[in-house]
């Protein structure tokens, strides 16, 4: 038998595959296929592919057996519109439903041409299994109207199926009142059929669950409504002021340890003010002893025992007390930044002025003491250095790791913040790379040597370019990609003849793994050549490329058929499907097919190349739903858009996985041209509603496309009340979005707000409103009590701070206070030395007072001990003291003390 044989068709339009599915003979349809897969894709009377045969039979082993081969099939309809769910559904095969659902669940909210659902014709037939399979699959579909507003409760009501409207009654999406477009709710229909036990029944059960007539029936209060809305402004803004609150609260804790930490410091100036105290009585007792100080220095009473006690004990005191100084004005630290920095400004000199200060009393206790008693001073000495010394270093210590943490902590939080860039590697391959690449495609040495030769030759001569496509076409630079093997390289070049070469020095065994070979982008050489567009090289490819190779897809999903679409070289295409016509069926992966991605581009030419092939490919929709159609419509391609609708009109009321159809896509765009001809093409689509309940005229309303407004408010069809799952009309969505010309036009030809087509609300929802209303006001008052906790909440913050700003001024002040003290005794220390000043001379000549004042070798106001050692350093560390403290009352004086009012 030959390929032509087993294509040809009967006078019914069937071939051998579509009779073999009608009777169900499952091994010939295996056998069939196995031999020509692409049978498959035949269509007979009204397009209805085996599949579509196989389903309506009730043949469940043939289903599965043609989807386990092509599971594109699902996506193809008959020429009204019904798929293989449809006819299942409606015929009432369970086995075949649950496998096409399992298969493809959103096949549940295809429609025909007259807007049903499988649900809709499975509430016609008589199985309550099928509508429960369809229900589970996607609950909202029994609120799916068809084009005369029938939901499938509707339609089970219409039919008398008792069984059904119980199921559909028992589904919590079902709307017992649903309008139809005639203004009919069920019980109506119910009640508008001849007497007989079912309608009794099911009018019982209707009325149990609430259904009422048309005239009965109140629409979704508008009040209530607002009110339920009002509740819901007033709950965001009570969680706003909460959030609020909760930021106010925090801050407040913040606040509060703040406090807590300025209660230590003004506890710890008060300790640092009595230690100061205790160090200038035990700095000022050593000059102001009892007997007072020989010429040299020295304390009369120095010899004694007690007064050692008293030297000893007292500089223990001192050296104590100024470090208790040190370590209480380290722990003080502002809250600013700013703060910050001038306490540790004030720190280190008060650090500093402590040191002077002990170096300058050790220095002095040389020079009271005496040389008999050395060695009171240097155990002095060494009992204030070891003091000193270890609470220098370990506050020292304790700061510097202090800011080690702290710092530590900032660059972990910054590390926890910022974004992390990925590097990104450039790919510019070498002619070496490319010389290498020969011997990555699994070639022998020996062969691998003979094509480099080959290459090398080939290459160093100029390639005749083909001028096949326009030059907006994208081509690829010549220099070979990653993993390239020769025959990519060759076909990227447009080099025909080391093409021919190539294969003919290849075995049979190896030529198909040749052609088959993949870079690293997933290519082979045939996807090379027909996206670069060279139609002799595909030409010559193809007759060694059969359907397996030349199907192959790269890492993006497209095959060699694909990418030519998408370039819009049709003279490819054409090469391509003459030597293997099944290409134009293969799918990507999101179902695209090769008449998606060409009416997404706009290749006019291509588009009605891949129509004149065959219409099935226009029903074949991708994973969200959205046909050829539907991309082409949304990119606004004119006259792609007419080429579909011409070769099938049915296709203009499919809709995606968001119930969107393609007028829906196309308001989006700014082609008013194109959404007349959509709406031409079946007025009704102005009408239908996607899943958030908008129309066309919503979506338009919403873009502020005044154009396609107007254009969709010229139909006389156009349904002038519809109200969205949001409660607005096309009214509403302007006035909401602002846009007032839009909202004039709206109203000029008569759209209503939704206010004002919402009847009054009845008796029986005023319980429901009253109740709704307390809520209302309890919510009102505990906003009410909120601001109130908000206004204290701010006053105990605004305490807060002032309490906060106090205990930093009684800290500076503290601070002020000891460096004056420090000050004030190192200035008075320099006016009572050990030792005095010299005594006037009994010989002196008479006539001149200040030589009579004066002994020899001294100056006026020149201290009896100035020659000494001891006394320069005290000096000098004793001077050091007084102009540290004063820098430090200087740094502490308020910034303001000397500007203006």
């Amino acid at each position: 038998m030959t390929e032509e044989g087993i294509s040809l068709k009967n006078q019914v339009g069937f071939d051998a595959l579509h009779i073999a599915a009608n009777q169900g003979q499952k091994a010939i349809v295996q056998v069939l296929l196995d031999y020509d897969p692409g049978l498959s894709k035949t269509v007979g009377q009204a397009n209805a592919t085996p599949l579509v045969s196989a389903a309506t039979r009730g043949h469940t082993a043939v289903v599965k057996e043609l989807l386990s081969k092509d599971p594109s099939l699902l996506d193809v309809s008959k020429s009204n519109g019904k798929n293989a769910l449809h006819l299942a559904a409606r015929q009432g095969h369970v086995d075949i439903v649950k496998t096409l659902l399992d298969r493809g669940p959103q096949l549940a909210r295809r429609t025909d041409k007259k807007g049903q659902t499988a649900l809709h014709m499975a509430v016609k037939g008589v199985s309550s299994k099928v509508v429960r399979l369809i229900v589970e699959t996607d609950p909202a579909i029994v609120m799916l109207p068809d084009k005369f507003g029938n939901t499938a409760l509707h339609v089970a009501t219409r039919k008398k199926r008792v069984e059904i409207v119980n199921e559909l009654l028992l589904v919590r999406d079902t709307n017992v009142n649903a309008l139809t477009r005639d203004h009919k709710t069920s019980l109506d229909i119910a009640e508008g059929l001849p007497y007989s036990e079912e309608i009794t029944t099911i009018k019982e059960n209707l009325t149990q669950y609430g259904a009422v007539r048309a005239n009965e029936l109140n629409q979704p209060r508008d009040e209530l409504r607002n009110t339920v809305t009002e509740i819901k402004k007033d709950v965001h803004t009570q969680l706003e002021q909460a959030r609020k609150t909760n930021q106010s609260v925090s801050g407040i804790a913040k606040e509060l340890r703040k406090l807590h930490r300025e209660g230590i410091n003004n506890a710890t100036n008060s300790v640092t003010v009595v230690a100061s105290l205790f160090a200038t009585v035990a700095f000022a007792a050593i000059f102001t002893l009892p007997g007072g100080d020989l010429d040299s220095g020295e304390a009369v009473v120095s010899f004694r025992v007690s007064f050692k006690i008293f030297f000893i004990f007292n500089a223990l005191s001192l050296f104590t007390s100024l470090a208790v100084v040190l370590v209480q004005i380290t722990l003080v630290r502002g809250e600013t930044k700013t703060e910050r920095r001038v306490v540790e400004v004030i720190n280190k000199l008060m650090w500093l002025a402590s040191v002077c200060t002990t170096v300058a009393f050790i220095s002095s206790a040389y020079i009271v003491v005496g040389r008999r008693n050395i060695w009171a001073a240097i155990l002095v000495t060494v009992i204030g250095g070891v003091i000193m010394a270890g609470v220098l270093g370990t506050m020292t210590y304790y700061v510097v790791k202090s800011k080690k943490f702290r710092r530590v902590r900032k660059r972990e939080k910054m590390s926890r913040t910022g974004t992390i860039y990925s590097s990104r590697h450039s790919e510019s391959d070498s002619e070496i790379n490319r010389i290498y690449a020969l011997y990555q495609g699994g070639h022998t040495p020996i062969r691998g040597s003979k094509m480099l030769t080959m290459f090398l030759q080939k290459t160093m001569e100029a390639p005749v370019r083909q001028q096949s496509f326009s030059e907006k076409k994208m081509t690829k630079q010549l220099t070979g990609k990653r993993e390239d093997t020769p025959l990519h390289l060759a076909a990227r070049q447009g080099n025909l003849g080391l093409i021919i070469e190539i294969i003919s020095n290849c075995g049979e065994a190896d030529l198909n793994e040749v052609l088959s070979k993949q870079n690293h982008s997933g290519e082979t050489a045939l996807y090379v050549a027909a996206e670069c567009g060279y139609v002799d090289l595909v030409k010559e490819m193809m007759k060694y490329y059969d359907i397996g190779s030349a199907g192959i897809k790269a890492r993006n999903g497209f095959d060699a058929f694909h990418i030519a679409s998408k370039q819009g070289n049709l003279e490819v295409l054409k090469v391509l499907m003459e030597a293997i016509p099944e290409l134009s069926m293969t799918v990507d992966h999101s179902n695209s097919t090769a008449l998606h991605t060409a009416a997404a581009q706009g290749h006019i030419e291509v588009v009605n190349f891949l129509l004149e092939t065959g219409c099935s490919l226009v029903s074949i929709a991708q994973r969200n739903g959205k046909t050829a159609l539907h991309s082409a419509a949304r990119k606004g391609h004119l006259e792609v858009v007419k080429a579909l609708l011409s070769k099938e009109t049915g296709i203009a009321t499919r809709n995606d996985k968001k119930g969107q159809t393609a007028l829906h896509m196309a308001v989006k765009g700014q082609n008013v041209e194109l959404v007349n001809e959509l709406a031409k093409a079946d007025p009704s689509l102005i009408n239908v509603v996607d899943n958030k309940g908008n129309t066309a005229l919503h979506i338009a309303t919403q873009k502020a496309l005044v154009q396609i407004v107007r254009v969709l408010l010229s139909y006389k069809g156009v349904a002038k009340t519809t109200i969205n799952k949001s409660g607005e009309t096309a009214l509403d969505t302007a006035e909401r979005s602002g846009h007032s010309l839009i909202a004039a036009i709206l109203v000029e030809h008569g759209i209503e707000s939704a206010k004002s087509i919402k009847p009054p609300t009845l008796n029986t929802n005023r319980e429901l409103k009253q109740t709704v209303s307390e809520i209302k006001h309890e919510v009102h008052d505990q906003l009410k009590h909120t601001r109130q906790t908000r206004k204290q909440v701010h006053g105990m913050v605004k305490r807060l701070s002032k309490m906060h700003s106090e205990g930093l001024n009684n800290a500076i002040n503290s601070t002020t206070v000891v460096a004056v003290l420090i000050a004030t005794v190192a200035f008075a220390a320099i006016f009572t030395l050990p030792g005095q000043y010299p005594k006037p001379p009994e010989k002196a000549p008479p006539g001149n007072i200040a030589l009579e004042e004066v002994p020899p070798g001294y100056s006026p106001g020149e201290a009896n001990i100035a020659p000494r050692t001891e006394f320069v350093v005290f000096f000098i560390f004793d001077s050091f003291a007084l102009f540290i403290s004063l820098a430090v009352v200087v740094n502490c004086l308020p910034p303001n003390l000397f500007s203006g009012p």
